[in-house]
């Protein structure tokens, strides 16, 4: 599974792919991502309604997605493996 996050932090165009747990794109939204996980390590994160993720965040795509979309003020384009959510 692959896919791409584009939006807009602090005014700035950005954008990250996630592909099979592994990170690429703009380096700084990486870093704050990767944070994110690791300080979240041990609690449920993921999309309200949705299976959550207690450990190793960035291997789920759909957690990972939620992450990504977090660090952004805004998102502008999703490209890529659709992700399925679904109401919970």
């Amino acid at each position: 599974m692959k896919y791409t996050v584009k939006g807009m932090i602090h005014g700035q165009d950005v954008e990250v792919t996630w592909e099979d747990g592994r990170l690429t794109g703009d380096p700084d939204v990486i870093s704050l991502v990767q944070l994110n996980a690791m300080a979240k390590e041990g609690t449920e994160v993921g999309w309200e309604g949705q299976r959550k993720t207690k450990t190793n965040h960035l291997d789920d795509p759909g957690t990972a997605a939620y992450l990504i979309y977090i660090e952004m003020d805004e998102v502008t384009e999703f490209i890529g493996d659709k992700l399925l959510i679904a109401a919970g």
